[in-house]
């Protein structure tokens, strides 16, 4: 492939009852990519979601390849050697 991040999207899912904090905090982190505010919980709930922050890697045919639930420092690192793993297919 010319490009390795062709079709690559990323979006944000935040559950916050109070969005504007949200989107505040997106800004002071400079999030670049959509983020979806689902104050009522309904893909939450919809996806069984647990831990936060989640992370979910869905292929271009729209099947769940990955998910990662919570946090620690250095999984990044994880998080970088999956999607490597999706490109290289």
């Amino acid at each position: 492939r010319d490009n390795p991040h062709a079709g690559l999207q990323m979006l944000g899912i935040n559950l916050d009852k109070k969005p504007d904090r949200a989107a505040e905090l997106a800004g002071d982190l400079q999030i670049d990519f959509p983020l979806l505010m689902d104050v009522k919980n309904q893909v939450a709930e919809l996806y069984g979601l647990g831990k936060m922050p989640l992370l979910v890697l869905i292929d271009p045919n729209g099947t769940v390849r990955w998910v990662h639930q919570g946090y620690r420092q250095g999984d990044e690192d994880i998080y970088l050697n999956r999607v490597a793993e999706l490109f290289a297919e």
